[in-house]
């Protein structure tokens, strides 16, 4: 697996926890770019201090996380001006899926599982 170095980058103020072991990633389909859910609390945004940072007129600075709650992985909306969508479905919360789509403006992000 390659991953785009620059977005899978540790960032202190973006609830790194060292010890955090990744088992899951996001692929860009637009930008075909792969990060690992490297901590927690993944947030998704235009902002330099997401964890995953996405040139895109239609995502907010603070678009969406994702959070790992040890069972499962939530995708959530974090009041985004043109929301968050899931296999085509406007979302706020939700769990994600091994190979679920979701969408962020002109993004469409395909979610793994690592196993």
């Amino acid at each position: 697996m390659d991953f785009d170095e620059e977005k899978t980058k540790i960032n202190s103020d973006n609830n790194f926890n060292e010890d955090y072991i990744p088992k899951a990633y996001i692929l860009d389909l637009k930008s075909e770019k792969k990060a690992l859910i490297n901590r927690k609390k993944f947030i998704i945004g235009k902002a330099p201090s997401c964890s995953f940072t996405v040139e895109d007129p239609m995502i907010s600075r603070i678009h969406c996380n994702i959070v790992d709650t040890g069972n499962n992985f939530i995708l959530e909306d974090l009041q985004s001006t043109n929301g968050t969508f899931i296999n085509k479905v406007r979302v706020n919360k939700r769990i994600l899926k091994d190979n679920d789509i979701f969408i962020l403006g002109g993004h469409k992000f395909q979610f793994f599982i690592i196993k």
